[in-house]
């Protein structure tokens, strides 16, 4: 294989994965490890775990997660997880589990809540809120520019950090079980320090920050009026479906953001647009050529008519 960048490589891993390549994405994932920095050899890890387990590769599963935890690594409910059923029997796996959850005990117990809020000039009344989440590997102060724009139009804006760090600066999704509760107790005290319009709300994401944002807004954990998904990351887009089908979700309006560059991410938003189409849940896909996995240029400049387009469908 030609040299590649790890935005390549996560790109083309997501796409053997998504077509059953389940022994090209094991090499891509093993032979371009090194390629990525120590915080995201975590994520790497984890591929390399996962697709083991669907070649039926149980000692280099377990070799694998073995080699993850000796460098400081810990995963979530592995044992929980229908993708590791084949190690449930080893006496190895269960030690390994039982380390891991030890570390993330330590770690949610140590966490510290953080959000960014960007106020409005004062006036009377309460003020609309978006509520965005950044990407993976980010962190509040790097999110904040892309939405300072809602601001200036009377938003409110709140920006949550989430609790898991993996690296100075460096603060990721990828533990859902921790994240949500955290996140709903950021928006609750959100809403109770100040003066909230709940029928003006609408939350936003960045990639797995995005694919996050859609699961909140869809199972109604938080009442929200629309979205906005920048490179929306979602690993399995058909489970979305049951959730889809409420009929409360037809009344949001979600604003899509892809580029053509950001493959894996680019046939998320377009099967989530035909999903939206086919549960009439009214949505805007805007498509960008060649920005790759990031925000548009100036897209900070277009907040306020995606924020527009979901209150007011224009």
């Amino acid at each position: 294989m030609s040299q590649m960048s790890a935005r390549e490589v996560e790109n083309q891993y997501h796409q053997f994965v998504a077509n059953d390549q389940y022994a090209k994405a094991l090499q891509l994932a093993t032979e371009y490890f090194n390629l990525f920095p120590p915080h995201a050899q975590r994520v790497v890890y984890f591929w390399r775990m996962k697709m083991a387990c669907r070649l039926n590769g149980v000692r280099l599963a377990l070799d694998t997660l073995r080699e993850a935890v000796d460098s400081g690594h810990w995963y979530a409910h592995l044992d929980q997880n229908p993708d590791f059923q084949i190690l449930a029997d080893s006496s190895e796996f269960q030690d390994l589990v039982a380390i891991c959850a030890q570390r993330r005990a330590e770690e949610i117990a140590n966490a510290k809540p953080v959000i960014k809020i960007l106020e409005p000039e004062p006036s009377y009344g309460s003020h609309p809120l978006l509520f965005a989440l950044h990407g993976n590997s980010s962190n509040v102060e790097q999110f904040a520019s892309h939405w300072g724009h809602a601001q200036d139009h009377g938003w409110l804006v709140a920006l949550p950090q989430s609790p898991q760090a993996h690296g100075p600066e460096n603060f990721s999704w990828n533990d859902w079980d921790w994240a949500i509760p955290a996140i709903v107790d950021h928006y609750s005290q959100v809403c109770k320090n100040h003066p909230i319009d709940q029928q003006r709300v609408v939350l936003a994401g960045f990639s797995m920050g995005a694919g996050l944002a859609l699961w909140l807004a869809l199972e109604q954990t938080l009442e929200v009026q629309g979205l906005i998904c920048v490179a929306p990351f979602l690993s399995d887009v058909d489970a979305l479906r049951p959730v889809l089908a409420q009929q409360q979700n037809q009344k949001l309006r979600i604003y899509l953001v892809a580029s053509k560059e950001d493959e894996y991410c680019y046939d998320v938003a377009q099967k989530l647009s035909a999903f939206f189409t086919e549960y009439e849940i009214e949505h805007r896909l805007d498509i960008y050529q060649d920005i790759g996995h990031s925000f548009p240029p100036s897209f900070e400049n277009r907040v306020p008519n995606a924020l527009d387009f979901i209150l007011n469908g224009e």
